[in-house]
């Protein structure tokens, strides 16, 4: 037999051409794709075998009926590939492992009523005296198999997207009507060489649908994303400004203003900073340069090592800082070292800042030498931990981890991802 590229894209341009704008579809919106994306790839190699093999057997039909064994086995890739679209359009919205396994069953037994029946010595497939084919028991089977999967693909379409407002699902009633009555038609042999198209256009749609149902399961995570971190900002904006440290730097001053008022005019010029960058980072929850955060942490120590009864060493070891973080989050650690930590040991403090560059991530560390790690596990679990884990997660999908090295005391570690921006910015 002769073919011709011409000939085969004529008769199939329809098809063709939606195979090739879903595939350009998918190509556009590679950055922000439909989950299993790569399952819709299979799709279209799948329906691009279903055209050719259904070109070459309609070829073989017009032009070298006798071709019984192409025609044959070309009729039988068809029947194996209407199944498996419907089980990879499944796939695309199942996520249990055991219910995926399920639904392949379907398309197993019908690849093995096709294919075993040969080695056994019976035909699938039958052709008369004038070539015409005849569809055994097995075909019969087969088809049915078709249409169990155009019912299971319904049921799980309108159960996973149950939530969705009735007028979004009358395109999964369309895609069942439109598959169900093109292969019953085509069946009966009252409509010829449609059923193509008419999957081409189910996948279309169907891709259209999952990409409008992605996006709109996205905007809703955005949106509980966006309450999540206003509730957190909220409960900072209660914790941050901690009454005991207003008292305690107040306390301090006063003191200050006794035996050196060149320091307490310092410590209150200190306290001042550390009060605005509070207020000004409850305003917003965009992310602020590492500068400033340090800057912050700056004025809160200089307050906390006014009191010379507590003796503290800080050491700055600032190796990277052109980056942005969260507001109130390293701050919030560098209290917690102070008040869990080296403020439970009898010796001098030591506290140890320290910024760097590991991989794909800036790193803020905050180092003290109190109490080991296991016993300070209001460190770890507390609100205002919590709360500064939550923040990083949400505002640059950042974390936060706790170590505790060999010398003893404890390590907090933040990490912002250098390529990953903030998700979103909002402002109370």
């Amino acid at each position: 037999m002769h073919i011709s590229l011409l000939d085969f894209v004529s008769q199939n341009y329809i098809p063709l051409l939606l195979i090739a704008g879903v595939a350009i579809a998918t190509i556009s919106s590679r950055k922000s794709p439909i989950p299993a994306i790569s399952t819709v790839w299979i799709i279209l190699a799948l329906l691009f075998f279903r055209v050719f093999v259904g070109y070459i057997n309609d070829y073989a039909w017009e032009h070298a009926r006798d071709a019984l064994e192409i025609r044959y086995w070309t009729s039988i890739s068809e029947y194996i590939i209407n199944p498996l679209l419907f089980l990879m359009e499944l796939l695309l919205i199942i996520k249990k492992k055991w219910v995926r396994i399920l639904v392949m069953i379907p398309s197993v037994l019908n690849m093995a009523i096709l294919l075993l029946p040969p080695l056994f010595g019976m035909d699938v497939i039958t052709y008369n005296e004038t070539f015409n084919m005849h569809r055994t028991i097995f075909v019969k089977n087969s088809i049915a198999i078709n249409v169990i999967y155009l019912v299971l693909f319904t049921i799980a379409s309108f159960i996973h997207f149950r939530t969705y407002p009735r007028s979004d699902q009358t395109m999964l009633w369309f895609i069942f009507i439109a598959t169900g009555l093109t292969f019953y038609l085509e069946y009966e042999g009252i409509i010829i060489g449609y059923l193509n198209a008419v999957i081409a256009v189910d996948v279309l749609f169907y891709y259209m649908f999952l990409n409008m149902a992605y996006q709109t399961e996205l905007e809703g995570h955005v949106l509980k994303q966006d309450l999540e971190l206003a509730k957190t900002n909220a409960r900072l904006m209660q914790e941050q400004i901690s009454p005991h440290f207003i008292y305690n730097a107040l306390y301090i001053i006063k003191a200050l203003i006794w035996v050196d008022r060149s320091k307490a005019s310092d410590a209150i010029e200190n306290f001042s900073v550390y009060l605005r960058r509070n207020i000004d980072s409850l305003r917003s929850s965009e992310l602020i340069p590492f500068e400033n955060e340090l800057a912050h942490i700056e004025a809160f120590l200089a307050i906390e090592t006014a009191d010379e009864s507590k003796p503290i060493q800080v050491i700055y070891d600032i190796k990277e800082s052109d980056f942005s973080i969260p507001a109130l989050t390293a701050e919030p650690l560098v209290e917690n070292a102070i008040i869990h930590g080296i403020f439970k040991i009898k010796e001098p403090g030591i506290l140890k800042i320290s910024s760097y560059r590991d991989g794909d991530n800036h790193v803020v560390e905050i180092r003290d030498n109190g109490p080991g790690f296991k016993d300070r596990p209001s460190e770890r679990t507390g609100v205002g931990i919590n709360n500064v884990r939550t923040r990083m997660k949400l505002q640059c999908n950042g974390t936060l981890e706790f170590e505790a090295p060999e010398g003893g005391g404890t390590v907090a570690r933040l990490k912002i991802p250098v390529t990953t921006p903030p998700l979103k910015k909002i402002t109370n």
